[in-house]
């Protein structure tokens, strides 16, 4: 009986292909492995969701919108002629109880449009109960420069003038030296600032 021997040079191609090692999904290859299967499972689905979460886009979205564009409507037409003061209160006893970001919110789409006396007046709502709504110096920056837009600057003084010590710091100092320079008062522009320098003030 004859063997027929196959040496290497009589076809490349009955050459038997090496088997390629198994190699463990390691830390750098950890995205090309996942990318590789083509149906992820229920559970790493979940967790892919749980990581999106994580980050406070989804949790965001699915905050129930706050509806402070209807109750803004109400207040920039007027809604029957009444008082702002009247409208936030009626929509706070029967609508819905209101929020400190709502309120802000809608004073600043008023100052957006120059509504400055309505944007104080909501101020005013809020600074009549602070119990409910605290206001930060921020705030009362804020309604410092709408009291001299719509009652002029010695309002804006005698407000400042009766906020505690704690709120004298350079927001409040800061939107009183900017009255004064809008008004072109010269002579208190420049006092307020040495006043803002000796108390270590930088704006």
């Amino acid at each position: 009986m004859l063997l027929h021997l196959v040496t290497p040079s009589s076809s490349s191609s009955l050459t038997p292909a090496r088997p390629t090692p198994w190699r463990p999904c390691g830390a750098a290859a950890t995205v090309r492995c996942a990318a590789s299967s083509s149906t992820p499972s229920p559970s790493s689905a979940g967790q892919q969701v749980a990581k999106v979460h994580n980050y406070g886009t989804v949790d965001y979205e699915r905050r129930a919108p706050l509806r402070w564009g209807t109750l803004y409507r109400r207040v920039a037409v007027g809604h029957g002629g009444r008082p702002v003061g009247r409208t936030l209160g009626a929509w706070d006893e029967g609508e819905r109880r209101l929020d400190k970001w709502e309120l802000c919110r809608i004073a600043k789409e008023l100052r957006k449009f120059r509504r400055f006396n309505l944007a104080l007046q909501v101020y005013d709502w809020m600074r009549e109960r602070r119990d409910r709504f605290p206001l930060s110096s921020s705030d009362m920056a804020i309604q410092l420069d709408l009291i001299a837009k719509v009652r002029g600057v010695p309002h804006a003084e005698k407000y400042f003038v009766e906020l505690p010590d704690t709120m004298k710091d350079k927001r409040t100092y800061g939107s009183l030296l900017n009255v004064y320079a809008q008004a072109m008062l010269k002579e208190k522009t420049e006092d307020t600032f040495e006043q803002m320098r000796k108390k270590g003030i930088r704006i």
